[in-house]
């Protein structure tokens, strides 16, 4: 299933309707602060989310301000169509169709942008405190203690699946309940492509605690009664192990082996710890939905991420959409940025432009090109309204400058100003190490001193 057009309006900022149509893989939406780029997502987790789980939402939806459009591409319908707001491309498929119940419908999995991390090891409370079942945790916000205690119930929902497959005897490669295991060289594999200058394996590890136990496996399912365990939360990274700000019952056990210390995910920095969490969050988000079926991470599903590039250098945020699609194929994403490196390698159609007028009227535009090869200048001044990426000292001024430029005539007070801001701005330029935009001033400057020098000449000839 893909959403292909969304009309939405009603809400503010959208106080009129604005239709969009989507990509199949990426939607990024870019605009100015308070253009509506988080209520979009917000209002799509709403509809199939918070409203689904019961709880009130803060838009709406049921007076017809939302109107969704996708197309099933496995040629039936799920009971999850049923809605007055929700359309399908195709009627005749929804009438021959429309309730029959063949498989689960996509997960549609809304990471906030504020990401909460890990707190430290020891202020862990049970793994129940967010609810007793693993749907009941991820049906929650994303949070990196809620995400604990989902691996924890999942860890007990993973033993009872691996008793009852041993008892019915079945093969290895039927077993659902290995893909517990996969699921940590999935998440941990794509957050390493994006975090690859700190992340020094393509694996997750037990995070074993205690130093007074003798033996511990360090296997995923490793007995409980025997040690203290933060599963899969140790992290192996180019960072040097040390453990002195840690008290000595939390410190990780040493199994004698080169590099068996690693590191706490709590201890790492806020950019490489949130993208590992919230990745592993959807990973598990869609384990637990698809039912630990092998090939769970191809499987489709839709994720709304608000300010994906959050925490992240600039290297890091080109990578985030390409790791995504890489290991979770199946992904339709519609994420919010005001970064130009997000943007950046996108394809025609995956790049939705909301401005908003002086009287608050929101429009949307679709890039029609490719943005390969472009600069992030050009990607600032094409989707962003970004002029002039400089200081705003320098830009205003450039206009100042300009100003002066397109007056017919100078007094001498504005003369003087003129030669001082254009020996500024040019240092400015030239120190900036932007020799285009350098040549570009200096070039103005030469013609106009041309065109009065000129005008000056023609006067006194009497012409």
């Amino acid at each position: 299933m893909r959403l292909t057009r969304m009309r939405f309006g009603g809400v503010p900022p959208f106080t009129e309707p604005v239709e969009f149509s989507f990509d199949g893989k990426v939607n990024v939406f870019v605009g100015a602060n308070a253009a509506g780029k988080s209520r979009l997502l917000s209002a799509i987790n709403e509809y199939f989310n918070e409203r689904a789980a019961g709880r009130p939402g803060s838009i709406p939806l049921d007076q017809g301000n939302l109107l969704l459009t996708f197309c099933e591409e496995s040629d039936y319908f799920d009971d999850w169509t049923k809605g007055k707001n929700l359309l399908c491309a195709d009627p005749d498929l929804a009438n021959a169709h429309f309730g029959t119940h063949v498989s689960p419908p996509p997960p549609v999995i809304y990471i906030e942008p504020t990401r909460i991390g890990l707190p430290r090891v020891s202020e862990f409370g049970d793994c129940d405190s967010y609810g007793s079942t693993a749907e009941e945790v991820l049906s929650g916000r994303f949070s990196g203690a809620r995400l604990k205690a989902a691996i924890d119930l999942l860890y007990a929902k993973t033993v009872e699946m691996f008793d009852k497959e041993e008892q019915e005897e079945e093969s290895a490669g039927e077993r659902r309940a290995w893909n517990f295991l996969y699921i940590y060289e999935v998440a941990h594999a794509c957050a390493k492509s994006i975090c690859e200058e700190l992340f020094t394996s393509n694996r997750a590890l037990n995070y074993p605690t205690g130093l007074d136990i003798d033996y511990i496996s360090d296997q995923p399912l490793a007995d409980l009664d025997k040690v203290s365990i933060n599963r899969m939360l140790g992290i192996a990274t180019s960072d040097t192990p040390s453990f002195n700000h840690i008290r000595p019952e939390d410190r990780p056990i040493d199994t004698g082996e080169t590099g068996s210390q690693r590191i706490y995910v709590g201890d790492l920095s806020s950019g490489s710890q949130s993208i590992l969490l919230w990745i592993l969050w959807l990973a598990f988000k869609m384990l637990n939905h698809y039912e630990f079926v092998n090939g769970w991470n191809e499987q489709p599903a839709v994720l709304l991420i608000d300010e994906v590039e959050n925490h992240l250098h600039p290297t890091w945020q080109r990578r985030v959409i390409p790791a995504l699609l890489e290991h979770f194929p199946g992904l339709q994403i519609f994420a919010t940025t005001h970064s130009p490196f997000v943007i950046a390698g996108l394809r025609t159609g995956q790049v939705h432009v909301l401005k908003r007028s002086e009287v608050g009227n929101v429009t949307a535009s679709t890039n029609e090109h490719d943005i390969i090869g472009w600069t992030t200048d050009e990607i600032l001044r094409t989707f962003m309204a970004v002029d002039e990426p400089t200081d705003q000292l320098t830009v205003d001024r450039a206009i100042r400058l300009r100003e002066l430029r397109g007056k017919e005539t100078l007094n001498d007070a504005e003369a003087e100003e003129m030669t001082r801001l254009r020996r500024k701005v040019n240092e400015d330029f030239i120190s900036s190490s932007t020799p285009l935009e350098t040549q570009r001033q200096r070039y103005g400057d030469m013609m106009l001193e041309f065109l009065r020098s000129r005008q000056s000449e023609l006067s006194q000839d009497g012409s």
